[in-house]
């Protein structure tokens, strides 16, 4: 089976979104197995953040986390 990241981004944040954090755990274990670069995933999840996030609070903690994740050189 060929390991299509697209999809599984998909369905990881999907599974975000309904609040299943169980599947989500699993699909984002599934991605790190399957070599994803930690960059496109964290960039990923903070689209995620940005599009499902009505609090300016938690928008500037994801920017935060996102900056940290490249700056730092975390992936």
């Amino acid at each position: 089976m060929e390991f299509i990241k697209n999809e599984a981004i998909s369905i990881l944040i999907k599974s975000m979104r309904f609040g299943d954090f169980e599947e989500a755990f699993y699909w984002f274990v599934v991605l790190q197995e399957n070599n994803l670069s930690g960059k496109y995933l964290a960039k990923r999840l903070a689209i995620f953040a940005a599009e499902d996030c009505f609090d300016q609070e938690l928008m500037v903690l994801a920017k935060l986390s996102l900056s940290n994740v490249f700056n730092r050189g975390w992936l």
